[in-house]
């Protein structure tokens, strides 16, 4: 008698680990339709002004951005996140601006990390900057020099 309780409550145990597993595995992971819209990067440009950037770019099916990771180098190669911006919601094209300092005077790179609501990842193209070289400190000490003909 205990041994066929025993095999009554293993093969009960057994059936209902497969459906929990059959359930975990139905609800873990998102379904994703296979024509699920994907953001499109139109383009990624950026302006530099004495010491300040502005990054602009513009994407596509705006609607399936999650978020933008701006990553920045100093070597072209290693990248550090700069700052995040998350999607808006807006249905198709939309236009997108990250400003930020300059905090040393070397060429440095920027890139997208675009993140889509399906959670799949793209990268932008790289560009980069090179901040002018004089100081300008120097610059501005030169105006203030006194003009020895006015002086006298």
């Amino acid at each position: 008698m205990k041994k066929k309780l025993f095999i009554v409550l293993c093969s009960a145990f057994a059936l209902v680990s497969r459906s929990q597993t059959v359930i975990d595995e139905k609800y873990s992971s998102p379904i994703v339709e296979q024509n699920e819209a994907r953001p499109k990067l139109i383009y990624f440009i950026g302006n530099m002004n004495e010491d300040r950037i502005l990054l602009k770019w513009n994407v596509a099916e705006n609607e399936s951005v999650n978020l933008f990771e701006i990553k920045k180098s100093y070597d072209g190669k290693n990248f550090t996140t700069s700052g995040f911006i998350l999607g808006s919601e807006k249905r198709g094209n939309e236009t997108y601006f990250f400003p930020e300092i300059l905090r040393a005077e070397q060429k440095i790179y920027y890139r997208l990390k675009i993140v889509g609501n399906n959670k799949k990842v793209k990268y932008s193209n790289v560009i980069s900057f090179q901040p002018s070289p004089f100081d300008k400190t120097s610059v501005a000490n030169t105006n203030n020099r006194i003009n020895p003909i006015a002086a006298k």
